[in-house]
């Protein structure tokens, strides 16, 4: 008896430029997880003393604002890294400064779930999840997305260069339209933050 096997052809492949994309997306986020890993373990070697008067302020801090100016204030700090990796993705030695930010981010992510959950058990759990887990979620994917697209235009910028491959305005283009996007995420994520922080920020007491 025969049987008949269905058979994938291998020209149905990637193309180079998603392929890319997919690479500098695993490795940006392999990047923030690993940094926010090494951030929720900082408190299990050190004094948290100077890092809970820091928290209590803050916390007053954001009870305290209005819910316009905690939506300006997350809204500044969020666009400020957006336009960073903007500018270093359209030079061809931006590369440092973009796998910092992931790092950066990781670890401060890392360190208010570490220092909540350590210092107030379940209370503290319960704030992250409901005050910054949501507009983390949001930042983190935006974060990863533009780390990406800058990468890349990095890479073909230093391709330019070095006379590799001809310079292409629809490159720019096409990179100007994918930040305006990223943009309006920023700015719905600041919105999320304002609005989520507002209304659960109240029911804990640290």
């Amino acid at each position: 008896m025969k049987i008949k096997a269905i058979r994938i052809k291998n020209n149905l492949s990637i193309s180079d430029r998603y392929e890319r994309e997919v690479k500098a997306s695993i490795i940006i986020l392999a990047l923030f997880c690993a940094s926010m890993i090494i951030g929720a373990g900082v408190f299990r070697i050190n004094n948290t003393d100077t890092f809970d008067n820091i928290f209590n302020v803050l916390i007053k801090t954001k009870s305290d604002t209005t819910t316009i100016k905690l939506f300006i204030n997350s809204l500044l700090i969020n666009g400020i890294l957006l336009f960073i990796t903007f500018f270093c993705g359209l030079s061809c030695l931006g590369l440092p400064v973009i796998s910092v930010i992931p790092v950066l981010q990781g670890l401060g992510y890392g360190m208010i779930a570490g220092f909540l959950i350590k210092n107030y058990s379940y209370n503290g759990m319960g704030y992250d999840l409901l005050t910054v887990f949501p507009e983390g979620l949001i930042t983190v994917t935006i974060t990863v997305l533009s780390c990406c697209t800058a990468v890349i235009s990095t890479f073909d910028t230093l391709s330019v260069t070095l006379a590799k491959q001809p310079a292409d305005a629809n490159r720019i283009i096409h990179y100007i339209k994918k930040y305006l996007i990223l943009l309006v995420i920023t700015i719905i994520s600041a919105l999320v933050d304002s609005l989520f922080t507002k209304a659960f920020s109240h029911l804990f007491i640290f």
